[in-house]
């Protein structure tokens, strides 16, 4: 893996580092809630039912994501077997994919196989890394995003004319891809390439300018975007108004979700996120940052093309993010493939694209292996430290209480979604007070009813408890006159079993 001339990390050796980075010890972790629970069990729930357009929780409609990364975690499982290797066999895929074209890509910017190191620099970063650990719908989104922007840089260099349509049918592909993940949010790299193909680079003629939002390229997104959100429109009535309204209008423009809404949440979050995801290689920032913002600078990005792209997938979404009064830290990861890109075209102490000097690149290959090994381990560790959220280990302090064929598992005021991915049993959420929830969202019952139906069932009903609700629990069973009795607690929990009336 050492560095001389232009030379970069090979191709075998490359993939092969790749690999072993993303699926090293990829499975060896339990199923984290909520997340990683809700999304495996939507598939599980796909594969039960034999419906695979209409994703159910809990066998109600769930609409709240497009259904790519169901299908994604339901064929894992139906390759691997249910376990946690088949759940995360596409995250682990995605991430390795996304590694290999941030590769591709660093080696057509800088124009030389030195490009190659943004791949390894991209998967040996803490926010990718985690992410691609994960299941979640983030991973796949930034696999379409970066195959998109990719794809635009090929068609913007191309030589020839249909070449360069080519290329642009698909950047649309990946942008059918990534809204197939994630929805709206896909269309971020649209706003992207704006103001580049606006105004980079030498003088173009406007068809130069405008080949990435030609007809072809619109109708590829179309067909591959559209079709599912139109056959759940037509089969679920009141489905658009609840996309619209909640997932598009209440994350962008209002404070409905309550995801660090405040206006000054954006300009440290994303700022702090970005620093820290980036580790180790943020640490090789400050020296480039200085000569980068000199007198000047935003002329000579604008005169650069690869830098200029570079900046606009940086920035415009960060500035979107910041915006909106909706904010996670997970939703700037699609910027980190060129936050790996900009990191392995900066010369030492110019903050520009050019060659590194003899002998001063040799910290990658060391620097890669260090970052590499430590992640591998922190994945390793997170399979063996308990785990609160580790719902592994929670389906193992229950299923010693549960009468095969009949039993019921209740969750009381916690979203555990993933349990009868180990147990196999039916699972209810239910709520002392329960929010007022959209209906294709995740819901919880009033445990009042479900406690009341303690009579007249004729199974055991396992209810988890946080201990701060046992009181209350206890008053309400009395009151129904269902004997209960409390068997075990881990962390916060109880388990307590009520038993069928003779």
């Amino acid at each position: 893996m050492r560095e001389s001339g232009e030379h970069g990390p090979g191709w075998p050796v490359l993939c092969a580092l790749v690999l072993l980075v993303s699926f090293g010890f990829l499975g060896s972790r339990g199923l984290w809630e909520p997340d990683e629970g809700r999304y495996v069990e939507v598939a599980r729930e796909m594969m039960v039912a034999g419906d695979y357009l209409t994703p159910t929780l809990n066998r109600v409609p769930h609409l709240t994501k497009p259904p790519l990364t169901y299908w994604t975690v339901a064929t894992g499982l139906a390759l691997l077997g249910r376990n946690e290797w088949g759940a995360r066999l596409f995250q682990g895929l995605a991430f390795a994919a996304t590694a290999l074209l941030v590769a591709c890509l660093g080696e057509r910017l800088r124009g030389s196989a030195r490009g190659r190191w943004a791949g390894l620099v991209y998967a040996t970063m803490v926010l990718p890394f985690v992410a691609g650990s994960l299941v979640t719908a983030d991973t796949l989104l930034v696999l379409g995003e970066t195959a998109a922007l990719a794809a635009f840089w090929r068609g913007w260099t191309a030589d020839t004319r249909p070449s360069a349509r080519r290329w642009m049918i698909a950047f649309w592909a990946g942008l059918g891809v990534a809204f197939m993940a994630k929805g709206p949010p896909a269309l971020l790299p649209v706003l992207v390439v704006m103001p580049f193909s606006a105004l980079a680079g030498r003088p173009r003629s406007l068809a130069a300018r405008t080949v990435w939002c030609r007809p072809a390229g619109l109708a590829m997104f179309i067909a591959l975007a559209l079709p599912w959100f139109l056959l759940i429109a037509l089969t679920h009535p009141g489905v658009v108004d609840y996309l619209v309204g909640d997932e598009v209008v209440g994350r962008l423009a209002t404070r409905a979700h309550h995801r660090n809404s405040r206006w000054y949440m954006g300009l440290w979050i994303y700022p702090l996120t970005v620093a820290l995801g980036a580790l180790p290689w943020s640490l090789a920032w400050p020296g480039t940052l200085p000569a980068a913002w000199r007198r000047g600078w935003w002329r000579e990005v604008v005169s650069d093309p690869p830098r200029f792209f570079l900046a606009s997938w940086i920035a415009v979404p960060i500035v979107v993010l910041i915006c909106a009064p909706s904010r996670l830290p997970l939703y700037v990861l699609p910027i980190f493939p060129a936050l790996a890109l900009a990191t392995c075209m900066a010369a030492p102490n110019t903050g520009l694209p050019g060659p590194v000097p003899r002998g001063r690149g040799t910290w990658r290959p060391a620097l890669v292996a260090v970052s590499g090994v430590g992640l591998l381990g922190l994945r390793l560790l997170a399979g063996w430290l308990p785990m609160a959220q580790d719902t592994r280990a929670l389906a193992r302090w229950v299923s010693p209480h549960l009468t095969p064929g009949a039993a019921e598992v209740i969750v009381v005021d916690r979203r555990i979604y993933g349990l009868p991915f180990y147990l196999d049993v039916p699972l209810e959420l239910v709520a002392r007070r329960p929010e007022r929830i959209p209906e294709f969202a995740p819901t919880a019952e009033p445990w009042e009813e479900e406690i009341g139906e303690l009579r007249h069932v004729r199974y055991r009903h396992v209810f988890v408890v946080p201990r701060r609700l046992l009181p209350a629990f206890a008053k309400r069973t009395a009151d129904e006159s269902v004997p209960c009795r409390e068997e075990s607690a881990h962390r916060d929990l109880r388990l307590l079993v009520c038993e069928p009336p003779d």
